[in-house]
């Protein structure tokens, strides 16, 4: 059975975001946070068991997303465990983030650190900028030696990369795409990326200063991670903890379940 405190958390935070929005309680949202909390508290219990697993099926307009979150992120919290939010679309995944998280944290006292897992796609790789502008280097040095003008397909855009250097010296970037002051276009960021095959991990040199991985190491810190299924089942079938936190201290949330495929 929940603690007594867990459910007394849970149920002040419902009635205090129903209250900040004027809303009326719904029975199915009631029924779904009930049913998902009764589910996991036996997480709670010494006794070994396996994962408890709880489907909801519910209509649009039932407030899918706030039932969850309040049902289980109290008893994460209590038990020392991660929540993780994995979604199909980036429409709900942004919606989640921007919409349904901020407003359980404004519109209650449910305090608790959120963040959004992105792939290595989504980060520099700065032993590729590093040899991005290497190669700018070696092609200046044949324009002086041969005074013409070269031109090299794979070199990229060496001012843009020149503006990350300066950028991530001065602590204004963190290598993340969608953080640059302005839309990157595919064909200058491919050159500036890996994916897990080309990854090196450790055995890069850049590897402690590494923006993937040091975006990976804060979601150790936060309570709350939204990811998507893909991210999700890769990290589960690289073993978990690769990309995100040990799955044994995770509780996961897949909502659009039904586009999962395994």
């Amino acid at each position: 059975m929940l603690a007594d405190d867990v459910k007394d958390r849970i149920q002040n935070t419902y009635r205090q975001l129903l209250n900040s929005k004027g809303l009326t309680p719904r029975y199915g949202q009631r029924q779904m946070i009930a049913e998902i909390a009764k589910t996991l508290a036996v997480l709670s219990t010494s006794d070994e068991i396996g994962p408890p697993i709880c489907v909801v099926e519910a209509g649009t307009g039932t407030g899918k997303t706030l039932a969850y979150l309040l049902a289980v992120l109290p008893l994460a919290q209590e038990l020392g465990y991660k929540v993780v939010v994995s979604t199909a679309t980036v429409a709900l995944q942004e919606q989640v983030i921007l919409k349904d998280i901020p407003e359980i944290i404004e519109g209650s006292d449910l305090e608790f650190s959120f963040a959004l897992a992105k792939g290595r796609a989504r980060y520099l790789c700065l032993s590729k900028l590093d040899m991005l502008l290497a190669g700018s280097d070696s092609l200046h040095a044949m324009m002086d030696l041969y005074g013409e003008e070269l031109d090299n397909p794979n070199i990229g855009d060496i001012s843009l990369c020149e503006d990350m250097v300066t950028e991530l010296s001065a602590g204004n970037w963190q290598g993340d795409r969608d953080d640059w002051k302005t839309p990157i276009s595919e064909e200058n960021w491919r050159p500036l990326t890996v994916d897990r095959h080309q990854c090196t991990g450790s055995n890069c040199s850049n590897f402690h200063n590494c923006c993937f991985y040091k975006a990976r190491n804060s979601l150790d810190k936060v309570d709350c991670i939204v990811s998507n299924h893909d991210m999700v089942l890769t990290d589960l079938v690289m073993g978990g903890g690769a990309i995100l936190p040990e799955p044994g201290k995770c509780i996961y949330i897949f909502a659009e379940a039904h586009h999962l495929s395994f």
